[in-house]
């Protein structure tokens, strides 16, 4: 099995909430993806090849203990 491909999958994030503790983030965005392949069974070989565009949004929130040790908790829907 031989698989070639890419994605691209931009993101914009909204932060609605901050302080020195915590960030409410929004998040969403565009993408796209490519996927080419060849696959030998014995003697039969066959190639396949597809594309597609999606897109994702979701919500997040970073909790930052001290300066630079945070933990981020976020939810997606593609």
């Amino acid at each position: 099995v031989k698989l070639s491909g890419f994605t691209v999958y931009p993101m914009f994030r909204l932060y609605a909430l901050e302080n020195d503790f915590i960030s409410f983030f929004f998040q969403a965005g565009l993408g796209y993806g490519s996927l080419k392949g060849d696959s030998k069974f014995g003697t039969n070989t066959f190639s396949f090849e597809g594309s597609a565009f999606g897109a994702m949004g979701g919500i997040g929130v970073d909790f930052c203990f001290v300066p630079g040790h945070c933990l981020t908790i976020e939810g997606n829907l593609r």
